[in-house]
């Protein structure tokens, strides 16, 4: 084992218990975010869409699809990397590493340079907006989206740098503060009707001399946006990226599978309501939103805060978004600072995450020899890949300086294609054949969820659910004009990307070969813990 591992144990702790297993995948959802990107994002590209059906669609395909077969898979090989491990020891490593290097490598490399810049725009005008103060227009400039985003990464770094366990403390505050935001908001929803939002609106519109609430309905229709009176099923699967954004990330759990205290629990467990939860939240926001301001005005605010219309006479000082229109209800700062807090304490947490995702594929990586060996360097004062995080600290930062030139070409809704090709697509199959695969029955037989249904295995079941829902993203990505643009751009980065992973698979093994090592020897059996 010596010969073909990098190292005769991993060297990483088992620490994380269910709660922190959970909230690991809940965080990487952003829920907060997700929200403002269904209600946003997702009606102004697809106005007809039904957010109730996709929002349970997507807990049913994320629960029992996503999240059992990330579960299945994480709980049979408890190991950290991710996707690494799995698809490299079912399907063929030189696909595993594909995966990997598109998913950790790639794509946690674009969500810091995204998410790190998003804490000033659209984080710190989400706060300031939502606490009445005008002055959000700096952190809107490239300079400020450089600056603070390289200090949010940094802070990730930092985060990380201390190990897991100080991960798991900053973790619980953010998911604290974030999860009361979103909560504070659907009460208002629920709890106030129609009416009382459009006397809320009206009344904050007085005072700020800008447009009442069915003066911004007409204005933008003006711009020549019809609003539609009824759903249909293809802009309502065309909203599933968007709701994507709340629901389908648990995965992140998988990376530190290697750290986790009775992983044939807590990592099954763990996924199910890192996607359960969210999805529910989703579906009630999908419902209270609309019916407290009204169709029409939902879908408006969507056009407005999108960009998709100018409307001239919107002086109110924070945007249509849901936590804005939620702020109409109430006038008590602290309320109104948990709300507009709430997108920065998901999205700040997806940074951090980032550098954890990175640094534990990479550590996989180089457990397997396929990368130098310092990869699985683990600093005895923090017991962390410390040289993998400064790997990641380097690439976010060029990442950060290129976003802040180009904002709308690297945007995020891209991203998530290579997601669900890479990520939820290939690990799918792997959970949907790994019964069958005879290279891989060692893992099957060792497995604690040798589960059946109707005589077909639960693994088989939720790696159909995952395709499907695979599937069903990348329709909404590609059927969307709106994203036309985008993914004209992307489409050709996911295909180099996919060509240099394969290239690092089998430049690596001709280099170890030249060693002496055969490291197709790795991959008949799981890494050492």
């Amino acid at each position: 084992m010596s010969k073909v591992f990098a190292r005769k144990v991993s060297g990483l702790v088992r620490e994380a218990n269910l709660f922190d297993t959970f909230a690991t995948g809940f965080m990487n959802n952003g829920v907060g975010v997700g929200l403002w990107s269904m209600t946003g994002w997702g009606l102004s590209l697809f106005p007809s869409g039904d957010m109730v059906i996709a929002s349970v669609l997507t807990l049913i395909l994320t629960t029992f699809g996503v999240g059992l077969t990330w579960g299945i898979l994480g709980g049979s090989m408890p190991r950290s990397g991710g996707s690494y491990v799995y698809n490299s020891r079912i399907i063929h490593p030189a696909i595993g590493t594909a995966v990997s290097m598109a998913n950790a490598g790639f794509v946690m490399t674009a969500w810091i340079y995204l998410l790190a810049p998003w804490i000033s725009d659209p984080g710190m005008t989400f706060l300031l907006g939502t606490m009445r103060s005008e002055a959000a227009a700096w952190f809107a400039t490239p300079a400020a989206l450089f600056i603070i985003g390289t200090i949010a990464s940094f802070i990730g770094f930092l985060i990380l740098l201390f190990g897991l366990r100080s991960y798991f403390t900053i973790q619980r505050i953010f998911f604290t503060l974030g999860i009361i935001g979103v909560l504070i908001a659907g009460i208002f929803f629920t709890f106030n009707g129609q009416q009382q939002f459009i006397n809320a609106w009206n009344a904050i519109s007085a005072r700020y001399n800008s447009l009442d609430y069915q003066g911004f309905i007409n204005a933008v229709k003006a711009q020549g946006v019809e609003i539609p009176q009824t759903t249909d099923w293809v802009s309502t699967l065309g909203l599933m990226p968007e709701v994507a954004w709340a629901a389908a990330y648990g995965y992140l759990i998988t990376f530190i599978c290697g750290e986790v205290k009775r992983p044939e629990k807590n990592i099954i467990l763990g996924q199910a309501l890192a996607n359960f939860i969210p999805s529910l939240i989703c579906i009630w926001f999908a419902w209270a939103l609309p019916h407290a301001v009204g169709h029409d005005f939902s879908i408006a605010a969507a056009m407005y805060e999108e960009g998709v219309v100018d409307v001239q006479g919107y002086n109110l000082p924070f945007a249509p978004h849901y936590v804005g229109m939620a702020s109409v209800f109430t006038e008590n700062p602290v309320l109104l600072f948990l709300m507009g807090f709430n997108f920065i304490a998901f999205d700040f947490i997806w940074v951090p995450i980032s550098y954890l995702a990175f640094s534990r594929a990479a550590f996989a990586w180089g457990m397997d020899r396929l990368g130098p060996d310092w990869f699985t360097d683990i600093n005895p004062r923090f017991a962390s890949p410390v040289k993998d995080l400064v790997v990641e600290f380097i690439l976010g930062e060029i990442g950060i300086a290129l976003y802040a030139a180009w904002p709308e070409v690297l945007g995020g809704l891209a991203v998530t294609g290579l997601q669900a090709i890479s990520v939820w697509g290939i690990t799918g199959i792997s959970c949907l054949i790994l019964p069958f695969v005879k290279k891989a029955k060692h893992i099957w037989e060792a497995s604690p969820y040798k589960w059946k249904i109707i005589g077909i295995p639960l693994a088989t079941l939720a790696g159909v659910l995952n395709t499907i829902y695979m599937i069903l993203i990348l329709y909404g990505l590609y059927a969307s004009e709106g994203l036309t643009f985008l993914m004209n751009i992307w489409t050709p980065i996911y295909i180099a990307v996919w060509i240099f992973g394969l290239l690092w698979y089998f430049i690596w093994r001709a280099y170890r070969a030249r060693q002496g090592i055969d490291v197709t020897l790795a991959f008949k059996e799981l890494p050492p813990e």
